[in-house]
């Protein structure tokens, strides 16, 4: 269940939601939460919390600045004792941006990380793939590049 704050994250859990992931400002796509709120979550909810790691709005190709905020954001989510870390960055050509990556893996430092929907931007998303594996991340949030998973389901079905 995504939840873009403590109060609908809680709501959530207590009526039946198996797991959270919590991000801020969910009508833009979503952004990484504050820290105390991660915290706050992390500690009453009764289920696993999975952060969103996003600096800002809009595309993923990140600034250097951008890039050094979600590492710190992931080592801080990491510490709090998150379940999970959803994030992802694509270079210039809607590719996987595999330094960003290794380096956001890394820096969840064992928690395991989602790369999220920005894969469906991604041209090529048998070969990015097999570069997320590599690279570590062990979920991927695709729809298969359409909107939904509906109207994506031959090309989750080959992935």
């Amino acid at each position: 269940m995504a939840a873009g704050s403590v109060s609908d994250a809680l709501s959530a859990a207590s009526c039946g939601a198996d797991r959270i992931e919590f991000c801020t400002r969910l009508s833009c796509g979503g952004v990484t939460p504050g820290l105390a709120d991660v915290r706050r979550l992390v500690v009453e909810a009764s289920v696993p919390v999975v952060v969103l790691v996003r600096p800002r709005p809009g595309g993923f190709v990140y600034t250097g600045g951008e890039l050094a905020r979600a590492l710190g954001s992931c080592r801080e989510c990491r510490s709090e004792g998150v379940s999970g870390i959803a994030t992802g960055a694509l270079d210039r050509s809607s590719g996987i941006d595999a330094r960003a990556v290794s380096d956001l893996v890394a820096a969840a430092g064992g928690v395991p990380v989602t790369f999220h929907r920005a894969f469906d931007l991604v041209p090529d998303m048998s070969g990015a793939l097999e570069m997320l594996i590599e690279l570590g991340v062990s979920r991927v949030l695709t729809s298969g590049g359409p909107p939904s998973a509906v109207d994506g389901a031959l090309v989750l079905a080959a992935l």
